[in-house]
Parts: structure tokens; sequence; C-alpha cells
């Protein structure tokens, strides 16, 4: 497993955005859970030079106004490119996530930024045991 690069960026190549990736995504039934954020995950065959693809969303249904939701979405992304030299990707392959904001409520960056390293901690978690699974 290789860590994802040191480097505390977010580059437009790690933005997901294809409809139909994300849909692959949701479809592929993996998910983790750390309130407030719920974290759909795949695990491709990596076809480009980017080991992982985010997607961010919040739901109008709970956020009626713009700027909560995009305020929301900008603190997710920050979490996710502060934590993200925690995730473990396996050789060869490409994680794809997708993040939907559950929480009824505003929430702080601290909280945000916790979760996000709990997501990771948990990924890395299941796809350590999916790897022990392959080899017994």
């Amino acid at each position: 497993m290789q860590p994802v690069e040191d480097k505390q960026v977010f580059p437009r190549s790690e933005h997901l955005k294809s409809s139909l990736a994300i849909k692959e995504v949701m479809d592929a039934n993996q998910s983790v859970y750390s309130y407030p954020i719920k974290c759909y995950y795949d695990l491709p065959e990596q076809s480009g030079r980017v080991s992982v693809q985010l997607a961010v969303t919040v739901p109008k249904k709970r956020f009626h106004h713009a700027v909560d939701r995009n305020r929301l979405k900008r603190l997710m992304r920050e979490g996710y490119r502060l934590e993200k030299h925690q995730l473990l990707v396996p050789e060869g392959k490409c994680c794809r996530l997708c993040w939907i904001f559950v929480a009824k409520e505003m929430a702080s960056f601290a909280e945000v930024r916790e979760a996000a390293s709990s997501v990771f901690q948990k990924i890395n978690l299941a796809l350590e045991t999916q790897r022990n699974e392959k080899t017994v």
C-alpha cells in the first residue's frame, strides 16, 4: 500500500465530477460513517496518474441556503486536503470517494477535520481486512 502524496493540495485532477463515476461509487455499496460525514468509496483499477478522487455533497433538503451548503463543502474539502495523507491506497488502484454531509446543523471545522481523519482510518482498516481475507 502506498500513502497518498504528502503535498497538502487538492488539485482539479482529484475532483470527482463525472455523474457516472459518482453513481458507480454509490452503487459499490462500500461505505464508512463518521459523524457528520458518510463516505462511499470504490477501488477501481488506476486509469490515470491520480490515486484518489473526491466528490463532496451537502443536501439541499437540510440546508436551504446556498451559502450554508457552500461553507460546509469548503470545510469538507479542507478537512480532506489536510488529512488525505493518512489514506493508504493499494498499488495499482484508484480510490474514489463520495462524502455526504449528514448532520442537521452546521458543524465546526474541528468536527469536520476529526471526522475526515476518522473516515480515512476506517477505510484503511476496511482495506486491510479485505486484503487479509484475500490472502487466507
